[in-house]
């Protein structure tokens, strides 16, 4: 049974998910997919865009519509929360069969293997302590009894390859008609590895198949699942942010005595700069308010940090660097 995507769920728990804190998904794009116009937050990917892709290149002329969009009102003052739905894509064609097709968001890059079919995942947002437990604000909506997902796994890919860390994530299969904070503990510790990144998945269906056969059980039309501020804490309670804008340029990630942190042109914004050591402690705060600023590294000890970038309190970009 050939498939063009790997089964994906969270009975996937031996390869588990991570968490981290996530942004308010305020920021988005548009982009195509085929002759599909699609929209994403900046900074995250979905397989809608594989469907739409792939569907117009065996059915030109077909009509495919997107999985995700924006839920407003989001979560307290947030505008916007992001929307991951299970769909009708009555126009496939070829090696995948028409049908109602599962959506997956995430903030790591999908690749799909056109020989076998398989998913993989690239990247997702620095991280340099290991999470004790997610927090994040969601809204379900399951048809006849689906589930959606969200598993969100604490990598370390400091040789180059993922290995888990530790995974938080959950089965939604009761509705949620208001935004409700939920907490997800991270589980499944393993000593030998360190946490130096964070990969979100939000499924809009647990059972993740999708087959020559067309085989779809248990994906219906109309399943949906809304999520907004995810937030991960680290073991002294410091909280860090997984964002979907870029606000300022920031390099080199390998600093000696210097550290660039130019704004984007015409931002009359002023800023807070914070670099946080692997325990989750500010050691350094700067205040950022032009366009080109050289920060002073200069003493500071050798080894990696997270930069946080704040504007009135709510942080809009992360990443991680390393002091030589």
């Amino acid at each position: 049974m050939k498939k063009i995507f790997i089964s994906f769920c969270i009975t996937l728990f031996y390869f588990a998910g991570n968490a981290q804190v996530l942004n308010n998904f305020e920021n988005w794009h548009n982009f195509t997919g085929g002759l599909t116009t699609l929209s994403i937050p900046n900074g995250w990917n979905a397989t809608d865009s594989l469907i739409c892709t792939l569907g117009f290149m065996t059915n030109p002329i077909g009509q495919f519509v997107p999985q995700v969009s924006k839920e407003q009102p989001g979560a307290g003052a947030s505008a916007t929360a992001i929307k991951v739905e299970t769909k009708n894509q009555a126009e496939l064609t070829g090696f995948i069969n028409a049908g109602p097709m599962p959506c997956m968001a995430t903030n790591s890059q999908i690749n799909v293997d056109i020989n076998n079919g398989d998913l993989s995942f690239i990247g997702g947002t620095p991280c340099m302590y290991d999470p004790v437990y997610a927090t994040l604000w969601v809204k379900n909506n399951p048809i006849n009894g689906d589930s959606t997902s969200i598993t969100i796994l604490a990598l370390d890919n400091s040789d180059g390859d993922d290995s888990l860390v530790c995974y938080a994530d959950t089965v939604l299969g009761a509705t949620i008609n208001t935004f409700t904070q939920i907490t997800l503990p991270f589980k499944g510790y393993n000593p030998n590895y360190s946490t130096t990144q964070l990969r979100v998945l939000i499924s809009s269906s647990l059972n993740f198949d999708i087959d020559t056969l067309g085989f779809f059980t248990g994906l219906n039309n109309g399943t949906w699942i809304a999520v907004d501020d995810i937030e991960v804490a680290a073991p002294n309670g410091v909280v860090q942010y997984i964002l979907s804008s870029k606000k300022a340029n920031i390099y080199p990630t390998l600093v000696t005595d210097k550290l660039n942190v130019n704004l984007q042109a015409n931002d009359k914004n002023i800023y807070q700069f914070s670099l946080f050591d692997i325990q989750g402690k500010k050691v350094r705060s700067f205040s950022i308010n032009k366009e080109l600023n050289v920060l002073d590294m200069q003493n500071m000890p050798a080894g990696n940090y997270i930069y946080n970038l704040s504007l009135q309190n709510q942080s809009v970009q992360t990443g991680k660097i390393s002091v030589k």
